[in-house]
């Protein structure tokens, strides 16, 4: 064998431990190094009137740190903002014994700036806060400022930098260099988190593990606990694996079929969503079908599965005397757009008019008047159906879209929508399935808010459902998943899943020799602490979070292998935009000739 050969096969050995490196330091990000690699950085921050770069001009320890300063990002003609600043990370601990002391350390330096505050909270396996400490850091030279606290129980430190000031100055600035963490006095940056501890069980127990296959048709049965619950949660770690989205339609396939369930729930706009659900009830002919497929282009998804699933729901529904609804319960896309094509879908181009020209005019109180008093159109939907057409023109009038925009009460208008659907189609002995990204459908809130405790929509579920709630998250251990290439804005590219901490189920579910299985979260041990999310945006940075598993989720699905998206538009914003853009054009210019009549 010549050398070349023997590079390629080291090579291939190292490389999930090359793709990421497996330091503490490194995978939480302690030097703040993500920030010059991505344009939102591995701590989860939010912020206004600063800008955070990577200071060329300095150097400490070697290095360029970050630097923070204030930048006016308003126009003149806009009141004055506080300046905010929320950096946060949530790091596990390494394992020790109950009475080991832990220091935590920042080395930072700042100008004129006032309430410039560094703090940490210790947290146990089910996320309760133990221990929580802050101190100002206002220091015109580099300094290291400290908290420590005993590790009792603790599992895991979130550490928050924070400036708030109502009345900033155009000079202020801060610096970063990083964060230590000393245990005992030995500092634990460089440990490895994929090296277990002499106490850790690198497994988990076969007992209550239950092997899975793709084949099988009748899954949902194989699920201990889900037959007797209303609502079922299916979460994807990743938006981006094609193996996860068999699964979630085996899953959902499976539940229709054997667990009398009529109400499916995605996470899709549900403006989009309304057409979707009229050719699955059989209403629209197949000529109907060139045009779905290029609306599911729009999605961060692989739309010719999805699509095979809007056909098989059709067939089933062709044949079942229980006919299922499909609705989608995200942020609204372009009702202006989409609640006409609906309308003249259901009632024709004549007809229809009279809304179109409402719509353009955002006139949603005179559209509700209209189909009040429009016999044509209640004829066309049932009761239920009708109901629902007036909540989703409620929504639009007073929620807006922001489908690509910010959205702060997401998590609330996903479970304004989803909760509308619920009391409107559930009957009492039938089961609904939500279909969303795991961070959504958790019990607890979003993984990726981790300055400010935003309930997820699994979380509010929970709340009015209880134990009628039952949570699963589908997990992949290894491979690849497409994902954004730095941003919403750029393409989809291929990316490589990061090898698993050792905290994590993914760390274990790999050493079990079992492509496809499921396993109850009640069962794991309190040293599984950790789980694979990836959020859109995010390529590069850390895809696993501290959570307690327990009380986030009933049930983990886990797949070996991931693999890429099969059928993506390279440019999801670009095409989604381009194709609303002309759909607008196209209503604009049906108004513009009945004004020439």
């Amino acid at each position: 064998m010549n050398m070349y050969k023997i590079i390629v096969i080291i090579s291939f050995i190292l490389l999930p431990f090359c793709l990421f490196s497996q330091s503490i330091e490194d995978v939480y990000d302690l030097k703040f190094e993500s920030f010059g690699k991505s344009y939102r950085g591995d701590w989860m921050n939010q912020g206004s009137m600063v800008k955070v770069t990577i200071d060329s001009n300095e150097v400490v320890n070697g290095r360029h740190p970050i630097k923070i300063y204030s930048k006016n990002t308003w126009s003149k003609n806009m009141p004055d903002r506080e300046k905010i600043l929320l950096l946060s990370r949530t790091v596990i601990l390494p394992e020790h014994v109950n009475g080991s002391y832990c220091k935590v350390s920042i080395n930072s330096k700042s100008e004129n700036l006032i309430n410039w505050k560094f703090g940490i909270k210790g947290l146990d396996v089910n996320e309760n806060i133990l221990h929580s400490d802050s101190l100002y850091i206002e220091s015109e030279d580099w300094q290291e400022h400290s908290l420590s606290f005993p590790l009792n129980d603790i599992k895991a430190v979130k550490i928050e930098i924070s400036i708030i000031d109502d009345d900033p100055s155009d000079d202020q600035n801060a610096w970063l260099d990083r964060v230590y963490i000393d245990i005992n006095n030995q500092n634990i940056n460089a440990c490895r988190v994929d090296k277990p501890g002499s106490n850790a069980d690198p497994s988990l127990n076969k007992e209550y593990l239950i092997p899975l296959s793709l084949a099988d048709t009748t899954i949902a049965r194989r699920i201990p606990g889900i037959e007797d619950k209303k609502i079922i949660g299916i979460g994807e770690c990743t938006h981006g694996s094609q193996e996860i989205k068999h699964v979630c339609f085996q899953l959902m396939k499976s539940l229709v079929v054997q667990s009398n369930c009529n109400v499916i729930l995605i996470e899709r706009p549900a403006d989009m969503s309304l057409k979707w659900d009229l050719y699955t009830q059989g209403v629209l002919a197949e000529a109907i079908e060139p045009e779905i497929i290029q609306e599911l282009k729009c999605m961060f998804d692989d739309y010719e599965s999805f699509f095979n699933f809007l056909q098989w729901l059709r067939k089933h529904n062709e044949t079942s005397e229980a006919k299922v609804r499909i609705f989608g319960f995200d942020t609204l896309a372009d009702p202006q757009t989409t609640l006409y094509e609906y309308f003249k879908l259901l009632i024709g181009d004549a007809n229809s008019l009279c809304y179109l020209q409402k719509l353009n005019e955002n006139d949603y109180e005179s559209i509700r008047k209209y189909a009040l008093n429009d016999s044509t159109l209640q004829s066309s939907l049932s009761s239920k159906d009708f109901d629902y057409l007036l909540f989703l023109i409620n929504e639009a009038e007073h929620n807006p879209s922001k489908l690509w925009g910010r959205d702060d009460k997401r998590e609330y208008g996903m479970w304004r929508k989803t909760d509308e659907i619920i009391k409107i189609y559930l009957k009492e002995n039938d089961k609904a399935v939500v279909y969303a990204h795991s961070s959504h459908t958790n019990k607890m809130k979003d993984f990726f808010s981790d300055i400010f405790t935003i309930p997820s929509l699994g979380a509010y579920i929970y709340r009015k459902y209880k134990d009628e709630y039952f949570s699963i998250a589908i997990q992949v251990g290894k491979g690849e998943y497409t994902q954004d290439d730095t941003g919403a804005f750029s393409k989809a590219v291929l990316d490589q899943l990061q090898y698993p901490v050792i905290e994590s189920f993914e760390y274990r579910a790999l050493k079990m020799g079992n492509d496809y299985f499921y396993y109850p979260t009640n069962k794991l041990d309190n040293n599984i602490s950790s789980i694979r999310v990836i959020g859109r945006e995010r390529r590069g940075l850390n895809q696993f979070f501290f959570c307690s598993l327990n009380k986030r989720f009933d049930g983990l699905i886990f797949v070996s292998k991931s693999s890429k998206l099969n059928n993506i538009e390279e440019y999801p914003f670009f095409y989604t935009t381009g194709l609303f853009g002309l759909k607008r054009a196209k209503r604009k210019e049906i108004l513009k000739n009945e004004l020439l009549k």
